[in-house]
């Protein structure tokens, strides 16, 4: 399994959705770490994934609510990828919170945990921010622009 490693190319120029990012990258290598552990250290993964979850949920809010206040035109595909992984995060919580973990399950999680989030940053994410910071910039929306500085 691979860690998830921040990088520029996941950078969307909004400062809050980066500092969430990064806490959610954090957070998903603790659980990798935990997949690693000989014998696995099931406590730790439910505790983990217990955190993601929670914590994608608040950040999907915060997104789709943005969204919707701003009417982002792509919020659609963009809401459709967060309930996609809101329903894996929900079903595999549930795998490992009974101690199913086969092999295959630690490649699905290594590859929706990394790949598929830095997917979605990459595309999703840095799509809506840019959006974001042209209305934030013309109109000079203040809440908008304290999440684009980091102000909140």
């Amino acid at each position: 399994m691979q860690l998830f490693n921040w990088n520029d190319k996941l950078k969307t120029g909004m400062a809050e959705i980066d500092r969430q990012h990064q806490e959610l990258i954090k957070r998903i290598n603790a659980f990798i770490k935990a997949c690693m552990e000989e014998p696995r250290n099931f406590a730790a993964m439910a505790s983990t994934f217990d955190f993601l979850n929670a914590y994608v949920v608040e950040h999907f809010a915060l997104e789709e609510r943005l969204m919707l206040e701003h009417k982002y035109p792509r919020i659609d595909l963009h809401v459709q990828d967060h309930r996609e992984m809101r329903y894996w995060v929900d079903k595999t919580s549930q795998s490992i919170s009974r101690h199913e973990f086969p092999e295959k399950l630690v490649m699905e999680v290594n590859y929706r945990l990394v790949e598929w989030l830095q997917l979605h940053i990459r595309n999703r994410d840095r799509n809506m921010s840019k959006f974001f910071q042209e209305i934030a910039g013309k109109n000079k929306i203040s809440s908008l622009l304290a999440l684009i500085r980091g102000d909140q």
